[in-house]
């Protein structure tokens, strides 16, 4: 089980006002549930890697160049690493508020998915949103970008 997927009482009490609040990307419901993120930088990067992990199959089916390379590969899979022992939505949005390496989209589009094609942090924080709000590990790195 996903640990920022609350329901019933546990729900209730962790957002002020009643249960999980689902993200809205551009016209999109997100599939990871947000729970007591409030509005700042940690609401912002939940936004955006909600927004990532949405476009994220769409770019892998375009192949993006950069995702080939052995550099990035490198660098997604040492940060994917890093990422592993965070086990809820929130906690991963926290730590990639805390993140000084990246300028934070805070929206979908074409800005997002541009990011996304070339940063390896932005991709390895994606990856690791899709494996916690799927409660299931994906492959590495070069299965993924294919």
């Amino acid at each position: 089980m996903v640990a920022s997927t609350l329901t019933g009482e546990r729900a209730r009490r962790a957002v002020p006002g009643g249960g999980p609040r689902r993200t809205t990307i551009g016209g999109r419901v997100g599939n990871a549930s947000r729970t007591g993120l409030g509005a700042g930088p940690a609401a912002r990067s939940a936004h955006a890697l909600a927004g990532g992990a949405a476009i994220f199959w769409d770019l892998r089916a375009e192949r993006p160049s950069t995702w080939r390379r052995k550099a990035f590969r490198r660098w997604v899979e040492l940060i994917r690493g890093h990422l592993a022992p965070i086990w809820s939505l929130e906690a991963l949005a926290e730590s990639f508020a805390r993140e000084a390496a990246h300028p934070l989209a805070t929206g979908d589009g074409p800005d997002l998915r541009d990011r996304l094609a070339a940063s390896p942090l932005l991709a390895a924080y994606v990856v690791r949103w899709l494996e916690l709000r799927n409660g299931e590990p994906l492959d590495g790195w070069r299965s993924i970008a294919g």
